[in-house]
């Protein structure tokens, strides 16, 4: 993600339409976990991150963009 779709992102979520809807998903999986008692209540900040986000994937960094790897924005994790 580029730094002017996340700056978009923070006040799309900061404003009273993105409250909103985030409130609403929140019932919903607050519902969900009333009856299903496989759904843990702690994670359902996580569930709602991933659903909007999307799930992490393999070789990349979140919100850097395509193509960076984390060992170009980290480094190499070996120790010598």
């Amino acid at each position: 993600m580029l730094r002017y779709q996340w700056e978009d992102t923070v006040r799309f979520w900061n404003s009273k339409k993105g409250e909103e809807k985030l409130k609403e998903k929140k019932a919903e999986y607050e519902a969900v976990a009333s009856t299903d008692s496989s759904v843990n209540h702690e994670d359902i900040d996580n569930r709602i991150i991933t659903e909007v986000l999307g799930p992490e994937r393999y070789g990349q960094v979140r919100f850097q963009g395509y193509g960076v790897t984390p060992t170009q924005y980290f480094g190499s994790s070996s120790q010598q």
